[in-house]
């Protein structure tokens, strides 16, 4: 059978059967047409019927005359009744245009769904419907035009949330592309031995509407919040940013889109937008346009960038604030040129695993759940092997400056000059003049001891002269070393990402931390 761009001669022979299926909104039955050569569908009017204003617009009651004020009351009721219909029947200017607006955007649904079928062959198939892309019903024994809603991606993503979204509104303009179909493609004669009567269309799996949405509209509503303020004890400033749980999860969604995208070797080169984001069922996301570049290290790190450029707005509470964690990704993301190589390579690999468990995605407890175990893990090296991992992050991440955030915040300073308490962790038990007491130095695994210490003995040194706890949750801990440590406490995971210290020493922590949320 030949495919589209030839004549097409009619073929009486090896009809498949259909398959039987039923869909609400997936199939919509045409009433009959002409036996004209083009299948057209023209748009059905829809007559309102005038209401009728009644006489009797009272039930009288039983054993009793309608009085004078009876019929008064009934006429003016009558008189209120007409003028509501008056009223309904004529539209406002800005319905009508409304209306116009609708009318326009539903013919170019129209225009793109012929678009889309023809992108695809025509011939006969026995079996399914569809078998890996779209095949015309023209040639089976069928009266519906089957579709398969999966089909619509790449270019046509957007055109398969429209008519997902409006399918009761767009399916005539669906029926006229499809009659348009036939017809260009001079299918007419085969059409009729099958039905004098225009196609009926069906979408299988086409998704309920509303669930497919544009981020722009998603972010649009009201309670679809990405941040939230957040209150801590600082004498410095009490408000600050910290993600909602569907913060997270978008961002997340996403970014995990997009790398593994570039794990198949593909790339948009940076050129989407929002418009091309689309958010199904507020737990799945993607980009409808298609990563058709080669995602060459260049290419990568202008898809990282433009992520970050478009959620970066979006991340940031009325008054201008980013979450602590956020601010260090953001900057990531938009300079990762150097952090990335080959689309295969190991060091990408690395980058893509450390940025999908970053700790601006996840939440203050599982932060806060991270570092303590982290830090067991640490005490339960030897001497040695402390002190071979201290020259290794060493190595990587010369003496970071977080010391001098120390005297930013009162809890710091109080745990600071209890500094840090030594003994041989080679044995059993220390005694007690077996331990040594130092001061916190610049390493990044210090870095992690005060950490600890904060999370274990902060609220010690959070109270007031009455002794009156100011902290009021566990998170403000958290919250409170994302504000000023951000930036050094993620230089720290980055570093035993990258010095493969997460597949042995600490691969516990960091498996419990990556699976949480």
């Amino acid at each position: 059978m030949p495919h589209h761009g030839g004549r097409k001669k009619k073929n009486k022979g090896g009809k498949g059967k259909p398959r039987k299926k039923t869909d609400d909104r997936g199939e919509a039955n045409v009433g009959s047409g002409d036996s004209s050569p083009a299948v057209r569908v023209e748009e059905e009017a829809e007559v309102e019927a005038e209401a009728e204003v009644g006489t009797a617009v009272e039930p009288q009651r039983s054993g009793t005359l309608a009085s004078p004020t009876d019929v008064v009351e009934a006429a003016q009721h009558g008189q209120r009744q007409q003028q509501a219909s008056q009223s309904q029947q004529t539209p406002s200017p800005r319905s009508c245009a409304a209306a116009v607006v609708n009318k326009r955007e539903d013919e170019t649904v129209g225009y793109n769904f012929l678009q889309f079928l023809r992108s695809f062959t025509v011939e006969h198939r026995e079996g399914p419907f569809y078998a890996g892309e779209l095949k015309s019903m023209v040639y089976q024994n069928s009266k519906t035009f089957c579709v398969y809603y999966g089909h619509f991606q790449g270019q046509y993503a957007n055109l398969g949330t429209k008519i997902s979204n409006s399918y009761a509104r767009v399916v005539g303009f669906l029926r006229s592309a499809i009659g348009r179909f036939i017809t260009e493609y001079e299918l007419d004669d085969q059409w009729r031995e099958i039905s004098n009567d225009p196609p009926k269309i069906h979408i299988d799996a086409l998704p309920p509407a509303g669930s497919i949405v544009s981020l722009q509209y998603f972010l649009g509503q009201a309670h679809n919040k990405l941040v939230e303020t957040a209150r801590i004890y600082d004498p410095n400033g009490s408000l600050v940013a910290d993600s909602t749980k569907l913060g997270r999860r978008v961002f997340l969604g996403f970014l995990i889109y997009i790398i593994n995208q570039h794990k198949d070797g593909r790339s948009w080169c940076g050129e989407f937008s929002i418009d091309d984001l689309l958010v199904r069922n507020e737990s799945t996301f993607g980009i409808t346009k298609a990563a058709s570049s080669h995602a060459s290290c260049k290419a990568m790190a202008k898809d990282l960038k433009q992520l970050a450029k478009i959620l970066e707005k979006h991340f940031r509470t009325a008054q201008g604030q980013v979450p602590g964690y956020f601010i260090k990704l953001f900057s990531e993301l938009k300079e990762s040129a150097g952090e990335l190589g080959q689309y295969n390579s190991e060091k990408t690999r690395k980058f893509h695993k450390y940025l999908s468990s970053h700790l601006a995605l996840r939440s203050a407890m599982s932060r806060r759940h991270l570092f303590m175990d982290l830090f067991r893990a640490y005490q339960l090296l030897g001497k040695t092997a402390k002190k071979d991992l201290i020259s290794l992050l060493g190595s990587m991440f010369p003496e970071d400056k977080w010391l001098h955030k120390v005297d930013k915040h009162q809890m710091f300073i109080k745990v600071s000059e209890y500094g840090i308490v030594e003994g041989d962790a080679d044995k059993a038990s220390n005694s007690q003049d077996q331990k040594k007491k130092r001061s916190y130095s610049g390493d990044l695994l210090d870095l992690l001891v005060f950490i600890c210490h904060i999370t274990e003995h902060g609220a010690d040194h959070t109270k007031d002269d009455n002794m009156e706890q100011k902290l009021k949750s566990l998170v403000e801990i958290d919250l409170i070393i994302a504000k000023y440590l951000s930036a050094a406490v993620v230089d720290l995971i980055k570093a035993l990402v990258k010095s493969d210290l997460l597949k042995d020493t600490f691969s516990d922590p960091w498996n419990a931390f990556s699976n949480s949320s």
